[in-house]
Formats: structure tokens, sequence, C-alpha cells
């Protein structure tokens, strides 16, 4: 296979330069019309619906670009200060979704609800990828006066709907999809001071950082709304907006970065890369902000937590009691996504002396996990069974087109750690026999499993940790006769 590498490769080159040229012959064709035109209104409408920019200035058909920037780039320090004064009387949460810019249907839209008087802030927005995919945005639009967004809605629907009375019912490029929230109502004064702020504080920018900063920040809006009916009892009254603050970057790191990998890039520059990578993370969340902290400074640690009213650290486990000591003597909740350890576990006296909680082992495994677990659990002792065998499998497996690398895994976490936790010791029951593998021998101890509904899936298990630990903490220890924690990879990464 080595041998045939070269050529496949000078075909894919030899391919795309073919492309690129053909690209250009077909191009060129329309050049000098492009650069000779003053008038782009005399072009064929092929042509000016392509044309960007023209004299120094975004085309008609593009000014929707600036307009959502401008509506999504607002000052973080206004929604800290809880300034609100762009905020109009009555607000309703739209949500379209279709060939919204190849089609130019969001001018449309963002044109209606200016014309009207309305006013619109861009909280969500998905653009489809290739030509068949759709688009998606969220809008909060605003009016102060009720007939006014009403008039706006009965506008945008009637844009949803004209496809049909145009005679498009069958080309889906011309159809536009539209959903409204409930109105919201009220004296902006009195819904600021009902309204609680609650700052959130998240340690580490890795690539789990965003989804929880993405929802976080949400929180208040329609869609979070929408999500946490389904989760909570009906009386329930969410009062609350979330800010967030997401806190990366530490300089030492920076440096060994530099030092070890890109020794030629200046130390300045690659703080200003790093720092371009932290900004990311937070770019186009509302309500969400990010700023350098290295966690070994005590006084800035300090100085953060203690202006936030509870803390996230997504950091490796051993900055957790760092962080964890500077919360108790502030008095703030933390919560961890890791195994709590025994440095975690000697804290519990403190942590309730300061009236704090300090909640571990939240994410997927650990964490949701042991929710899906305690609610097995929970059901049969209600009706008064008993767990003979409990086995808990889980994984973060790529999709298999993804699974592209010898260990058919990506990385979302800290890439050490998840090499490391392979080093883990492990501890299980199995039919009443207590089973211990040393974590030299974890990797050799996989054993081949299938899923009955997914055939098709050849998958590895091995076990995770000391899994008689949860039979106690979950209730079972004293009557399953197998409990069993395992980890599921696809089959061959435990060899590599």
């Amino acid at each position: 296979m080595s041998n045939q590498c070269p050529m496949a490769t000078s075909d894919m080159l030899l391919t795309v330069g073919k492309a690129s040229q053909h690209f250009g012959d077909i191009l060129s064709q329309f050049i000098g019309s492009l650069a000779s035109t003053k008038d782009i209104d005399v072009l064929p409408a092929h042509l000016r619906r392509a044309c960007i920019a023209h004299g120094g200035a975004l085309t008609p058909l593009y000014e929707y670009i600036p307009r959502m920037r401008n509506s999504d780039l607002e000052d973080i320090s206004k929604h800290i200060a809880n300034c609100r004064s762009s905020m109009k009387k009555y607000n309703i949460l739209v949500s379209l979704s279709g060939h919204l810019f190849d089609q130019f249907l969001i001018n449309e839209a963002l044109d209606i609800i200016e014309a009207a008087g309305g006013s619109f802030h861009l909280v969500k927005c998905q653009v489809g990828q290739s030509a068949d995919a759709m688009s998606y945005s969220e809008l909060e639009v605003g009016a102060d006066d009720s007939a006014i967004l009403d008039k706006i809605i009965d506008s945008l629907t009637s844009i949803a709907n004209s496809s049909e009375n145009q005679g498009f019912i069958n080309e889906d490029t011309n159809k536009i999809s539209f959903k409204v929230g409930k109105i919201h109502k009220g004296d902006l004064e009195k819904e600021d001071a009902m309204k609680k702020k609650t700052v959130v504080l998240i340690l580490g920018a890795g690539r789990v950082c965003r989804p929880a900063a993405e929802f976080l920040a949400s929180i208040g809006s329609g869609t979070s709304r929408q999500w946490l009916e389904t989760c909570i009892p009906d009386d329930f009254e969410e009062n609350n907006d979330v800010q967030v603050i997401v806190a990366s970057l530490y300089l030492q790191d920076a440096e060994e970065v530099q030092l070890n990998i890109l020794s030629r890039i200046e130390a300045d520059v690659m703080l200003d890369i790093l720092s371009t990578v932290i900004f990311l993370i937070t770019e186009g969340i509302v309500n969400a902000t990010a700023v350098q902290l290295d966690i070994m400074d005590h006084e800035s640690l300090c100085k953060y937590i203690s202006e936030v009213d509870i803390v996230i650290s997504l950091l490796p486990p051993r900055c957790h009691r760092i962080i964890a000591n500077a919360c108790i003597q502030l008095r703030k909740h933390l919560i961890t996504a890791s195994y709590v350890d025994d440095s975690m576990s000697k804290l519990d006296g403190e942590a309730k002396s300061a009236g704090i909680t300090i909640l571990g082992e939240m994410g997927l495994d650990p964490g949701i996990d042991h929710m899906m677990a305690m609610k097995i659990i929970n059901q049969a002792h209600a009706r008064r069974g008993r767990i003979r065998s409990f086995t808990s499998y889980c994984g973060g497996l790529p999709s298999p087109a993804a699974a592209n690398n010898p260990l058919a895994y990506k990385f979302s976490w800290n890439p050490a750690g998840a090499i490391l936790a392979g080093r883990n010791s492990a501890t299980y029951r199995s039919h009443g026999e207590t089973v211990h593998v040393d974590g030299n021998d974890l990797y050799g101890s996989a054993v081949r499993f299938r899923v009955p509904d997914l055939p098709a899936f050849a998958l590895e298990c091995l076990p995770n940790r000391n899994s008689l630990t949860y039979g106690d903490l979950y209730g079972i220890g004293h009557e399953a006769s197998t409990i069993f924690r395992g980890t599921l990879r696809y089959e061959g990464k435990m060899s590599v």
C-alpha cells in the first residue's frame, strides 16, 4: 500500500490542479464585466447577486452582515452592569430556518423588523455548510408597542408562507421556517429588580468548555427555558440571568509551549495566539466573556472567585485542591467534572463549616452515568425489588467516520489525563467474587464487547476504577453479586 501512496497523491494533486484551472477558465469570462462596471445594477442577475462589495462598500444584498454583527457584538460590560437600555418593553424569541443567506431571506426578515420600528438581537446563528444544508438563526425581537410586535410577527409569518403563494412549493431553497416563543412584557426596572444576576466562573478553556458556557449563558432565554421545563417541576420559576466568565491561559504553560514546541516564535506572539484561543471560546456567546488567569497567582484567583457565585473547574484534577481552598475561604460553591479523590474528600468538613457545596463527578462519566444508575435503582427499590447485578458502560466514542487515527479516538479533554487513565488500577465484583486489576495490566484486561441493537459497532470494554465504591454509594453493595463499571472504546485501541 505504501508504494501506491505517491501515485495516489500525484493523481489527487493533478485533479486539484485541473479543477482550479477549470474554475479559472470559467471565471475569466466575467472578469472584464466585473472590473469595468461602475453600476452593478447593469450586471446580469447572477453576477449582481455574487458581488459582496462594490466601490468600497457592501452591496445591498450583503448589508445584513454588519447588522447582525453589530447586534451580536454588544459590549460585555453592559451585561455585567445590568444595563438593558436597549431592551424594548415587549420582547419575543423568533427562530428562522431555511436558506437564509444564500437566498438572502435574512435581509427581508431584518428589513421587516426595522421598518416596523422594532429592534433585534442575535442570540444564535448556525450557517449551513453545504448547498443543501439549512441555516438557523434565533433573534430576540423587541418593540415598545405590542401592536408593532404583532405586526412584525404577522409580516415574518407572511414571508414564511410566501413560497407556496408564489408557486415555490417544490423548491426547498425558497422556503423559510418560522417559529415564535412567548411575548415577555413588563417594566424593565421591575424586571431587573426581580431577576437575579448569577455570575459563573469557568476555569479551563478546553473543548468541553464552550458547550457549558453556551448553555449557562443562555439561561433566561426561550431556548433554555424550554429545555429546563422538561427537567424541573412545573412550579419552578426561572428568574435568573447568568453571566459567564471563562478563565484560562497559564503564562508558564505558554512559555513551555514556546520553548519546547515553537522555539522560533517569540514569547509574546505565542501569548497572543493563546489569548486568541481563549477569546474564541466565548466569541458569539451573549453574556459570556473571557479573562486571563493563572490559578497559581493566589491574589488573582481570589479576586475573580470573590466576584462570582459559583465556580466550575474544568482543569486537571491536580488543580482542584487549590481552587477548592480559595472557594472555602471566600464561601463560594464549586463544581468539578473529575473523580473525587482523597485530597478533595478531606475538605468535606471545611466546606460544611463554610456553608458551601463542593460537587464533584458532574461530567458524563463520572456524572450523567450516576444519575442514570440512581434513577433505575430507585425505581427498582420503590417497587420493593432488589438489584442482583449492576453493570454500567460508558465511552466517549467519536462517530465512525471521525475515528480515523490509530487510537480510533478524539480527545475532548486533557490528552495526558486520557492516556494516564489507562494506568489506573480497577476493582469490581463478578458473581460474588472481587476482582482486582493492576494499572499496568488494565489495557490487557480489555474484553470484546458488542451492543445487541448495534451489531456493527466493534467495541472493547475495560474496568473503570473501583466499582465497589459506587456499590456502597448507590446503596446496592449488600445486595448485588455483580457490580461493574466499564469504559468502552473502539476495538483495537487497547492494543495500541
